[in-house]
């Protein structure tokens, strides 16, 4: 991926946090942070804890990735993209702890998508919205 896209994702993704942090009826302790494809660059690599926990999807992961906060990676084991390579999130987590990695069946480029996908999600984020940060 060309670096004027990573520094793209990168502003993006500052910007919003900016703007979320202006709106009042936010609850700051219990933002979520989704990243999908190309969003997963920034999304996985955005500095400190300031996410309850982050969501990855339809991304390889082959740059790493260095969330501190709980992370469900979430891939299709056919994904026309990267699917040959999912297995990477996995790898580049050096298995850490935090990392939850579910690969599903199909090629779906949003796994959070299929039935199982979306099952992860929804319980991955209901046991975080009662979890201390």
């Amino acid at each position: 991926m060309q670096r004027e896209i990573v520094a793209l994702r990168q502003a993006e993704l500052s910007y919003a946090l900016k703007r979320v942090r202006e709106l009042p009826w936010v609850d700051q302790d219990h933002l979520f942070g989704w990243g999908h494809s190309e969003g997963v660059v920034a999304m996985g690599n955005f500095p400190g804890a300031i996410f309850k926990a982050r969501i990855l999807t339809g991304y390889d992961c082959h740059r790493g990735f260095a969330a501190e906060e709980p992370t469900l990676v979430v891939m299709a084991s056919e994904d026309p993209y990267h699917g040959h390579k999912s297995r990477n999130c996995w790898t580049a987590s050096n298995g850490a702890e935090n990392v939850t990695y579910l690969e599903v069946p199909g090629s779906e480029h949003n796994a959070a998508q299929t039935d199982e996908g979306r099952r992860a999600v929804i319980g991955f984020i209901r046991n975080h919205l009662s979890s201390a940060k």
